[in-house]
């Protein structure tokens, strides 16, 4: 069973609109198979309506029909939404038991691993899903020790300063997600994040 997770001990998850906009283009999807916990953001191309569409059709595929390739995920999902203007991608497939996590990113989203002994970013593949995706690679992350798994939306500036999440005071009133959103957003775009706490 798919759940679109709000907030949980672990996992927090927020999105929000271009200024300009009531409806988001970004979503994330999060559920649980017996091994894995699996984390999605997908970005609609340009925001509104259409972009909501496109991210809609993306995450709808992609949680009835992954499989334990993820690139073989993302071709699938790339060929299914043809008819859309297309999304940005970014996928993990967290171990739970060995916390090996591998990860799948297409376009502009953002990826980072955190911990006090420092940020390791992770490098993500040019092109549109829906557009014909070409070349894909995955990358393997040990989630080791204790940290942050952080996927984003490029509504996130590149330049966040994510070592924050150990080094700033967030304010206990909203979730961990809400407060690197609203403090790392562009403003120029949707943007969504999903923070996950490894320990």
């Amino acid at each position: 069973m798919v759940s679109y997770i709000t907030s949980t001990q672990t996992l927090s998850f927020a999105r929000k609109p271009h200024p300009k906009e009531e409806v988001c283009g970004d979503d994330g999807a999060a559920w649980d198979d017996p091994d894995h916990t699996w984390l999605v953001i997908s970005d609609g191309l340009g925001h509104g309506a259409g972009a909501a569409k496109a991210t809609e059709a993306a995450l709808s595929w992609i949680t009835a029909n992954y499989s334990n390739n993820l690139e073989a995920t993302v071709r699938g999902c790339d060929k299914a939404i043809r008819h859309t203007r297309g999304v940005s991608l970014n996928i993990a497939r967290i171990n739970r038991s060995t916390k090996a996590t591998d990860y799948v990113s297409v376009g502009a989203n953002l990826g980072w691993k955190v911990q006090r002994s420092g940020i390791q970013r992770f490098a993500g593949d040019s092109g549109v899903v829906g557009s014909g995706v070409r070349n894909l690679k995955t990358t393997r992350v040990d989630l080791d020790g204790a940290g942050y798994l952080v996927l984003a939306s490029d509504g996130l500036n590149t330049t966040s300063d994510v070592s924050a999440l150990y080094h700033s005071t967030f304010d206990g009133d909203v979730s961990l997600a809400e407060a690197c959103l609203e403090r790392w957003t562009t403003g120029k775009d949707d943007s969504s994040i999903f923070v996950y706490r490894f320990t």
